[in-house]
């Protein structure tokens, strides 16, 4: 039977085989946040992996993406979450992801909305009066 760390390694195998070094970095920053959810005890082994991997590359979203996992795993035990999370918000919009900002408001819900506002139905009552 396969272990859980040599299964990860044979799923990753393919990737490592072909050179793809951005696509291994934005598959394992992705692992990593689902990590931090579903699976504490590994995140932090995952996200390490993700930095190392995103090291050598020029790659602003998944960077920006590694930061919100960091964020999530912090959240609750950090102090310094909101101030983080206001930062990283910031450099989110100025470099255009505005897709990463419900990541963000996941991993810190207190930092400052986004500027387009949500729309939101009104009540099934008020939408179904006649």
């Amino acid at each position: 039977m396969i272990g859980p760390g040599r299964r990860r390694h044979l799923l990753r195998h393919p990737l490592d085989c072909q050179d793809a070094a951005g696509e291994r970095a934005i598959t394992q920053t992705r692992l990593a946040l689902a990590a931090e959810w579903a699976d504490p005890d590994r995140a932090d082994d995952e996200l390490a992996l993700a930095h190392q991997l995103l090291e050598p590359l020029d790659q602003r979203a998944t960077t920006l993406l590694a930061q919100v996992a960091g964020l999530v795993r912090d959240a609750g035990t950090d102090h310094d979450v909101t101030d983080r999370a206001t930062g990283l918000r910031t450099q989110i919009t100025v470099a255009g992801l505005a897709r990463l900002i419900p990541t963000l408001e996941t991993a810190s819900p207190t930092t400052t909305p986004s500027a387009t506002p949500r729309t939101t139905s009104p009540p099934l009552s008020t939408a179904c009066a006649g």
